[in-house]
């Protein structure tokens, strides 16, 4: 025994009391309180002090139990009240019966149980009854085996245990720093969980997080042990973490809450580590997160910022998820999507693993890379909307693809549109797949259905299946395409070939819109196609163009006539080499942008013979050797000046037979000055005259007079006032309209008969001359 004890009444208000043996108190004391300034000790299994203690039911001061010593008690009115610090140290026992509650602290008093000593090893105590207010300190072993709230503070330090039976709540902040929750109880955090961390923390029981929590740093063993985070719950991993397993089977790391990977953070599951989120949980990644196990994931999982999913392990996604602006999936390991996915720009898919998306995908941009695949299943809902690169193997499964919007920029992709897929071009105007760099590959064993728009395809591929295109949509090839036996480019839509190389076999190409190569060429097997009758030597159906460096080659085909209902169109330095006897027009030529035409008519030098349209354009030129246009032909100009590159041209260096229409058409911006004379048509000699003229409206008040002069068809333009011809607008002019007027010929509003209106339209563009 130390400084003797003062006792007043029933309290033990001062002095200093080490009990070894046995202490024997006067007949009838009953110690009540321990007040503060006081100090009693039990020291040993000997101690024993009688049943002046039992009745014990405040603690002001130090209580203090050490060595081997056991501390049994049963207070009056069965409440304890510790106000002051109940420490155990060595291997003493603080033992609370069912029956009693144990208050640490009255509210506002902040008392303090701290269990163990870090120099003196731990001691066990045992509580069968709630903890009210406080701080609870945990440096031993605790073990609570009764379900009850715990209203203090609890910090579990390195060396500490929280052990027992009992299934305990923490009413006020848990911190844990270190030390072991085990036991077959389970704990439950009902105000503010933390774990610091600062040593190994191991979990041998089930913890629950229910309101919020977060993680600091450290790592998390578990060993037998669960982790979860309850439904409405709040976690976030603020730190440098790390969850291991100790392999002995149930353990978990589960999220049924709000679960996020703040910036900043590292986290990383470990061997046998799994993380788990349940359905209706929401997990975001902010940071980096690997896992080197298996792991399946449910509910909504959001991955933005700087947030990415890493390592090894298979990762399943059952529910939402949404990779967002600088989110990534990384790793050697594949995912697995069997819900929702959507994938925005600034996200990223890379590594070797495989990504397979089962459920609803929308990828509206971001990055796909590394030396994986990805797969779109063919249950799978697969939706394309905004601009995407795409710098790996994609399969693409789906019956129920959809491109709305968008691009995708290939640099070293490949993009196969499999056997079992069928993907809807919807684009408003254009959608494009572009060459980025690098070997790049779009190809089709499936089916392509362009709806709206332009759909243009900018890098190499092969077709093995079907592209059907509905007007008024087109198909572009800017690049080399092979289209195997089988395939088929169908439609009534338009196709146009812009560059590379393309041969396509017999019954590959079904199109029956506008067929137009604008750069590269195309080769077709035209002896096996429906349009080409090799005993006539008639090509008839479709709209076929050719411009700038494009050529066609319809092999096996000679083209003497082009039949009724179709139309043939060369540009600038296009080439189609099947009309090189080309003798016979019953549908339509269209020549323009420099185009020269001439041909060998039949192969024997015969008469190039125009029943259908013949259209000269900008300064394209038309020069048979000898031709005749019959009643049903029409000779077509269209005129933008009157410079040779502005207008087209007919050079015949024979006789020409003339009959049908001739027809002249200005463009927008045509524009020539009074008297100008237009040669359009020239030959050694003609015979006959065009049953029509169409002349059009040249505009700005001019009208055009056609004329034949030596075999030359000319144009002069004058104004609509100039009546007499003389390519001026004067007074003679209305003396020259009024004799015809009063003659019955002056119809000048071309309403029909000669009324007074007509004067006034006529003297109304004479001032306006």
């Amino acid at each position: 025994m130390g400084a003797p004890p003062q006792v007043v009444g029933s309290s033990l208000v001062g002095g200093t009391w080490i009990v070894g043996g046995t202490l024997t108190f006067p007949a009838g004391t009953n110690l009540l309180s321990l007040e503060s300034g006081a100090s009693f000790t039990l020291d040993g299994p000997s101690a024993n002090v009688g049943g002046a203690l039992n009745g014990l039911t405040t603690n002001n001061g130090l209580l203090t139990i050490r060595n081997p010593g056991v501390f049994p008690f049963n207070p009056a009115g069965g409440e304890f009240f510790n106000n002051g610090t109940l420490a155990l140290t060595g291997t003493g026992t603080f033992s609370i019966p069912p029956s009693i509650t144990f208050n640490n602290g009255p509210a506002g008093a902040g008392g303090v149980v701290r269990i163990g000593d870090n120099l003196r090893g731990p001691g066990p105590i045992i509580i069968d009854d709630p903890i009210n207010g406080g701080t609870l300190d945990i440096f031993g072993t605790i073990t609570i085996n009764q379900n009850f709230d715990i209203f203090a503070v609890i910090n579990l330090h390195p060396g500490g245990t929280l052990n027992g039976t009992g299934h305990i709540t923490a009413r006020a902040a848990f911190n844990w720093f270190g030390g072991t929750q085990s036991g077959t109880g389970s704990t439950t955090a009902a105000a503010q969980l933390t774990l610091h961390g600062v040593d190994v923390m191991t979990l041998s029981r089930t913890a629950s997080n229910t309101i919020a929590g977060n993680w600091t740093g450290g790592c998390l063993l578990l060993a037998g042990g669960q982790f979860v985070n309850a439904a409405g719950a709040g976690f976030a991993i603020t730190g440098a973490v790390e969850v291991v397993s100790a392999g002995e089977g149930g353990e978990l790391f589960l999220n049924d809450g709000n679960l996020i990977f703040e910036p900043g953070s590292s986290t990383n599951f470990g061997e046998n580590a799994e993380l788990t989120s349940g359905p209706g949980s929401f997990t975001t990644y902010r940071s980096l997160a690997t896992f080197d196990e298996d792991q399946t994931f449910d509910g909504n999982i959001r991955i933005e910022l700087t947030g990415a999913l890493s390592g090894p392990g298979h990762i399943t996604f059952l529910g939402m998820v949404e990779l967002l602006a600088g989110g990534a999936l990384v790793g050697t390991g594949d995912f697995t999507f069997l819900g929702a996915a959507l994938m925005q720009s600034g996200s990223e898919i890379s590594g070797s693993g495989t990504a397979t998306f089962m459920g609803e995908f929308e990828w509206r941009g971001g990055t796909m890379s590394g030396t994986g695949t990805t797969i779109i299943d063919e249950n799978a809902a697969f939706n394309l909307t905004g601009n995407m690169v795409l710098a790996r193997v994609l399969d693409n499964y789906s019956t129920a693809g959809n491109w709305t919007g968008g691009c995708i920029l290939m640099v070293n992709g490949i993009f196969n549109n499999r056997s079992t897929a069928s993907l809807n071009i919807y684009a408003d105007p254009t959608i494009e797949v572009m060459d980025g760099g690098g070997t790049n590959e779009f190809n089709n064993d499936g089916l392509i259905t362009i709806h709206t728009g332009e759909f243009i395809i900018g890098v190499p591929g092969t077709n093995n299946g079907i592209i059907h295109v509905i007007p008024p949509d087109t198909l572009v090839f800017a690049a080399t395409w092979f289209h195997m036996p089988g395939s088929s480019l169908e439609g009534p839509g338009g196709v146009r070939f812009a560059a590379g190389q393309h041969t396509i076999p017999a019954g590959g190409l079904n199109i029956t819109g506008p067929i137009t190569i604008t750069g590269g060429w195309l080769v077709l097997a035209a002896m096996f196609m429906p349009n080409y009758n090799a005993a006539t030597f008639t090509f008839t159906g479709g709209n076929w163009a050719v411009s700038g460096d494009g050529q066609l080659f319809l092999n096996g085909a000679e083209i003497r006539v082009i039949g009724p209902n179709t139309t043939f169109e060369i540009g600038g330095s296009g080439v189609i080499g099947a009309l090189d006897t080309l003798s016979r027009v019953d549908g339509t030529l269209s020549l323009a942008d420099g185009a020269v035409f001439s041909s060998n008519p039949g192969g024997i030098g015969g008469v190039f013979l125009n029943n259908g349209l013949i259209t000269i354009a900008t300064g394209a030129v038309f020069a048979p050797v000898l031709y005749e246009q019959t009643a049903s032909g029409v000779l077509r100009t269209l005129l933008s000046g009157s410079g040779a590159a502005e207008r087209g041209y007919v050079n015949i260096s024979g006789n020409a037979i003339l009959a049908g229409t001739l027809r002249i058409e200005h463009a927008e911006n045509f524009g020539v000055f009074l008297g100008q004379q237009v040669t359009f048509f020239a030959a050694a000699s003609t015979t006959g005259w065009f049953d029509t003229l169409s002349v059009g409206d040249p505009g700005a008040g001019l009208r055009v007079l056609v004329g034949d002069l030596d075999g030359q068809v000319l144009f002069t333009f004058t104004h609509v006032a100039d009546w007499n011809l003389d390519f001026a607008v004067d007074v003679q002019d209305i003396f020259a309209f009024l004799a015809d007027w009063f003659a019955g010929n002056g119809d000048f509003d071309g309403e029909g008969g000669t009324q007074v209106a007509d004067i006034f339209a006529f003297l109304s563009a004479w001032f306006s001359a």
